[in-house]
């Protein structure tokens, strides 16, 4: 009968111990920068298209601080919070703005923000998850832009 013998075994098992426990911190950057960069995208489509009377629905899209867990995996939503100045919800303004009524037309403009987003979103996250495999930590995540944080929500 063989007999193998492995050296630095104990070390290989001990790093996928480690990665294990490190993949829902990972998800968890790879997730806060794909919302960095769909949010980024909707102020852009928003703002093409015209839909800027006060500037409280473009930035008041946002995501929260953290991913929420659902149905057993992690998430993260952006979408238009608060209201505007008047007491209009955002996230009506930003629903008729991209539907439209009888009297104002679609313009689609989220779904165009989301279709410009998915691309860059994509790869944001493949860094991240590179980065992770490649030096075994999570990377400090910051997303496109240097405002993002004030968009950010609990």
């Amino acid at each position: 009968m063989a007999h193998l013998e492995f050296d630095g075994l104990e070390r290989v098992v001990e790093e996928m111990v480690h990665m294990g426990e490190m993949t829902g911190k990972v998800a968890d950057a790879m997730l806060m920068v794909g919302a960095a960069w769909v949010a980024q995208e909707l102020d852009r489509a928003a703002e093409r298209e015209g839909h800027r009377d006060s500037g409280d629905m473009i930035a008041s899209i946002g995501y929260p601080e953290s991913p929420k867990m659902q149905e057993g995996a992690p998430t993260i939503e952006v979408y238009a919070r608060g209201t505007d100045r008047e007491n209009v919800k955002n996230e009506d303004k930003a629903f008729v703005n991209n539907y439209g009524t009888i009297k104002l037309d679609d313009t689609h403009w989220w779904e165009e923000g989301e279709a410009e987003a998915d691309p860059k979103a994509v790869a944001g996250m493949a860094a991240v998850w590179d980065e992770f495999i490649l030096t075994g930590r999570v990377p400090q995540v910051t997303g496109p832009g240097k405002d993002r944080k004030r968009r950010r929500t609990s």
